[in-house]
């Protein structure tokens, strides 16, 4: 199995091999979701391709194709292991169908009903702007142009640009993605009339409409870990779980997602951040 450029923690192009039915199933050969679920870890499949673990799990299990266990991907980058054997005789079925996610229970089971929920399924839902989430980074925002920008220049050269940009906490394997979901978050919020800045210190953004300004933070999460070639000294590692944070004057939201880069929460983040403003500027108007 090749292991170049992180390959394990990205998703194999695997779009000409899969068939959308109805738009309600995906379907995979067996050597297709084998070795999906070999090069790739099951959350970011999940994300992909808006299917659900324990679906990928079941179609598995249906096509008899063995899954790794999770510490498998702690060294994925570090040694090539070979792939275990596919039982060479199956004829049972040559493909699998899995249920695409429905988008309301998909945002269902992030958060109850509620005028939020309301305005995140029209936002979903809205034929104008569909919510897409591309593997590459197209014509991106000013702000995500430099960010990427003096993130590489950091990471090649060692210095910093005079340019202000964001200072995004993640793990470098994600940082390709993390720029790609808030791109798509900045110009949804831009489409419904928002304005974006970026926090002096560089963690956040500030969403702004109406005179009201709405802050927002996006980092993964990490976690202290002894260094193998010391028992006393520790280092930290990213866990792979995001930590979103949304407030302002009159509301305040936190939480914590491992699959947090998808289309429904650019939908449920951009309602929460819109209800907030107007939650905030009918505040102000009661006292007036």
């Amino acid at each position: 199995m090749q292991n170049d450029s992180g390959a394990g923690k990205r998703i194999v192009n695997v779009l000409t091999a899969v068939k959308t039915l109805g738009m309600n199933n995906i379907t995979f050969t067996r050597e297709e979701l084998y070795k999906l679920v070999w090069e790739n870890p099951l959350n970011q499949i999940a994300v992909k391709y808006n299917i659900s673990k324990s679906d990928i799990k079941k179609a598995c299990i249906t096509m008899k194709i063995p899954l790794p266990v999770s510490s498998y991907w702690r060294s994925f980058n570090l040694n090539s292991k070979p792939l275990p054997a596919l039982a060479d005789v199956f004829l049972e079925t040559k493909s699998v169908e899995i249920p695409l996610n429905d988008k309301k229970n998909i945002l269902r089971k992030s958060f109850n009903s509620g005028p939020d929920f309301d305005l995140a399924v029209r936002i979903i839902n809205d034929p104008d702007f569909p919510l897409h989430l591309s593997d590459k980074l197209l014509n991106p925002c000013n702000v995500i142009y430099e960010t990427r920008r003096n993130h590489i220049i950091r990471t090649s050269y060692g210095v910093f640009s005079n340019v202000k940009s964001l200072k995004l906490i993640t793990a470098e394997d994600n940082f390709e993605r993390v720029l790609i979901f808030l791109d798509a978050l900045i110009k949804l919020l831009n489409f419904r009339g928002q304005k974006v800045e970026i926090n002096p210190d560089g963690t956040g953004l500030f969403f702004l409409k109406d005179g009201i300004s709405t802050e927002f933070y996006l980092r993964e999460g990490c976690r202290k870990i002894f260094c193998k070639s010391s028992n006393r000294e520790r280092t930290t590692e990213f866990t792979g779980q995001f930590i979103v944070k949304i407030k302002n004057e009159n509301i305040q939201r936190e939480w914590r997602e491992v699959d947090i880069l998808k289309e429904s929460s650019l939908a449920r983040i951009a309602a929460i951040i819109e209800f907030a403003g107007t939650e905030t500027k009918r505040s102000f108007e009661s006292v007036l």
